[in-house]
């Protein structure tokens, strides 16, 4: 008698500033996916008691887990490469990284992506993440049967769900930002690529958003909000480039996932908050345009803002000039934020 093949089983680790939570994917016959909370925690992934205590009460599982986490976790850096077929990248990458971070490049694993092709020159996007840390994760779930096999950014696991849904068109650029506690994600995707991915600073106010966010949408005034003011000069001035990492042949500093769980609390509006966010997908679209010479964007998909959704999205409409529409309108649960739920669902049905 021959034996029916076993199924095997996709799991997920998603992350955020405060929590993290591990799931499970599963595809109907018609290909749509389900996902299953099996456990979760209020600590980030990065923290050293976070496995322990989200394997604490799982028996043994078995199965593929494809790990997403906020960009911010990450380091990105941006390296030119003389013209060379694409199979030649992967050898002559390591030479060209190692010189532009500042660190061993033993201390991280890496993926890359060409954004850029020139007649003289490559133009690719690498994503760090350390490597102690990872082979601890590998190390904690080994234990349970679980084998972590991919790790990506949040911004890959959100264009990934979105394609699941059949909402991107190749040829059309689309902006996605990721509004975490202490940070956005910011990418922009076009011709089947994430042309340009940067993440940036953004503590929330630590009120419950105000009723009057829904009546009255901010407007853009001649002097950024004291939230802008602060990120901007930060940078490079006011320049229009500040901030972006393409820009750079070394790692721009990012916050770590410690730092933003111990930032200080930022004295701030929601409608502040509204504007910092308006404003750095402004900088986004408009660098995109003008210095990556990408197609317009004319939308731009925001996850994470459900407790203010319509104060933003009339604040697109009025001041960006843009279509603002949720990442996702999964029903909020007591497992999973519906942001985590998503990119849970798109890192979790690339296996």
């Amino acid at each position: 008698m021959a034996l029916l093949p076993i199924k095997k089983r996709h799991f997920t680790l998603t992350s955020s500033d405060n929590g993290c939570f591990l799931g499970e994917v599963t595809r109907s016959p018609v290909g749509t996916a389900a996902l299953t909370i099996h456990a979760r925690t209020d600590t980030a992934i990065t923290s050293e008691v976070a496995a322990p205590r989200l394997l604490s009460t799982l028996n043994t599982l078995r199965g593929e887990v494809s790990l997403a986490v906020p960009l911010h976790f990450m380091e990105i850096v941006s390296i030119a490469l003389p013209a060379m077929p694409d199979g030649a990248v992967g050898k002559a990458l390591p030479y060209h990284l190692a010189k532009a971070v500042n660190r061993p490049l033993a201390d991280f694993i890496y993926d890359w992506q060409i954004v850029e092709r020139h007649r003289d020159r490559l133009q690719v996007t690498v994503y760090l993440f350390p490597a102690a840390k990872f082979l601890s994760l590998r190390t904690e779930f080994s234990r349970k049967h679980l084998d972590i096999k991919y790790l990506e950014a949040d911004v890959f696991a959100a264009f990934s769900f979105l394609a699941k849904e059949n909402r991107l068109r190749p040829d059309t650029a689309t902006l996605c930002a990721l509004i975490w506690r202490n940070s956005i994600s910011l990418a922009v995707y076009e011709n089947c690529l994430l042309t340009l991915v940067r993440t940036v600073s953004a503590s929330q106010p630590q009120n419950a958003p105000v009723h009057a966010l829904n009546d009255q949408p901010p407007t853009v005034s001649d002097e950024p909000s004291p939230v802008a003011a602060a990120h901007l000069e930060s940078g490079e001035e006011d320049s229009l480039l500040a901030g972006f990492d393409i820009l750079s042949g070394a790692i721009s500093p990012q916050p770590t996932a410690s730092d933003a769980n111990n930032a200080a609390p930022v004295d701030t509006t929601w409608a502040d908050y509204l504007q910092h966010i308006g404003l750095e997908i402004m900088r986004t679209r408009d660098y995109y345009a003008s210095v990556v010479k990408g197609g317009a964007i004319k939308r731009a998909v925001i996850g994470g803002a459900e407790s203010f959704w319509p104060g933003l999205q009339r604040w697109g409409r009025t001041s960006l000039e843009l279509e603002l529409e949720p990442l996702t309108t999964l029903p909020e649960t007591a497992d999973c934020p519906p942001m985590l739920q998503a990119i849970a669902i798109g890192t979790g049905t690339r296996g």
